[in-house]
């Protein structure tokens, strides 16, 4: 049996650190992010390269600042989180939160499902 809930934070530790190699140890060959929209489910990255080659974007962006997680929960192989990133805008900081469900097969993440946090809703 899998802690998922570590698994998560292990690989999220990966992720503060930027260290591509070891954020894509913990996600299957045919992993998929989906971002949740207004119209619906918008595929952003299909398989492991694609995942990779989006965090080395990220990771090489000026603007991106770092990222933490406020809440974490697991039901079973499916973990819930709630996640705040800063960015650089103009002449100060932004933080913009996303609210992720983690599906996880076999100790591995397969799919993330985000949503957009917006605070005016």
């Amino acid at each position: 049996m899998h802690d998922y809930e570590q698994l998560f934070r292990d690989s999220s530790h990966a992720y503060e650190e930027r260290d591509i190699e070891k954020a894509m140890s913990f996600v299957t060959e045919d992993y998929s992010w989906f971002k949740m929209t207004d119209d619906g489910a918008d595929l952003r990255s299909k398989g492991k390269e694609q995942a990779s080659f989006g965090l080395k974007m990220v990771f090489e962006s000026e603007d991106y600042v770092k990222g933490e997680v406020a809440f974490l929960k697991a039901f079973g192989n499916i973990v819930v989180a709630y996640e705040e990133d800063q960015y650089r805008e103009g002449d100060g900081f932004v933080t913009r939160g996303t609210l992720g469900v983690y599906k996880y097969k076999d100790g591995k993440l397969s799919r993330v499902y985000s949503f957009s946090v917006d605070d005016d809703g």
